[in-house]
């Protein structure tokens, strides 16, 4: 019996030994930025938005009324951002009843310019207006959505392939926000962002 419990103590003993070794740390060098997965953000996204005044070739679709979705190349561009008093003074002049921004926001009128460079079947146009186009998305990336003022030169209608269209978006903003503006299909998911300065 004194044998067996001897036996028993001496595997105990080299069981924990064992153990011991194996939970002893290494002095490996071994780099843990390397543990790290880089990641690049996709050009045009949020995280990296096309650069100002940058004209940008945009994959999207076009649903016909044959009910079959066509896949087109529509061109952006954010050519001119107009904010504060300058944009209220465009506005009061284009309407007298534009109301002023809130106390911390101001108005920025963003002009773009947006082209159907090639599509599947050229009898569709792309259709576009700020209400279901474009978002002014914050640096913090809130969507900005106040009621719009009426605005010279609105950015809406019909593009047939090859034909483009220049024309303003407006929105309130947060005074010094480095906004961007985000283009969304009507049949494509996500939104593509540009910087606007």
């Amino acid at each position: 019996m004194k044998k067996r419990s001897i036996v028993c103590i001496v595997n105990l003993i080299l069981l924990l030994s064992l153990v011991a070794c194996n939970n002893t740390p290494s002095n490996s060098n071994h780099d843990n930025s390397s543990d790290k997965k880089s990641e690049t953000a996709e050009l045009g996204s949020i995280k990296n938005p096309f650069k100002f005044n940058d004209p940008q070739v945009i994959i999207d679709s076009v649903r016909g009324d044959d009910g079959k979705k066509y896949e087109a190349e529509v061109s952006i561009t954010v050519e001119d951002v107009v904010r504060g008093e300058k944009a209220y003074e465009i506005l009061e002049e284009e309407n007298s009843t534009n109301p002023t921004a809130e106390d911390g926001y101001e108005w920025a009128l963003v002009k773009l310019k947006v082209g159907l460079d090639k599509i599947e079947n050229e009898k569709y146009p792309i259709t576009i207006a700020q209400a279901f186009s474009f978002d002014f998305v914050s640096k913090d990336g809130q969507i900005y959505n106040t009621d719009k003022p009426v605005i010279p030169n609105d950015l809406q209608g019909d593009i047939y392939v090859g034909t483009s269209k220049e024309g303003y978006i407006v929105q309130q903003v947060k005074q010094g926000d480095d906004f961007l503006i985000g283009y969304k299909s009507l049949y494509e998911p996500g939104e593509m962002y540009f910087k606007t300065k």
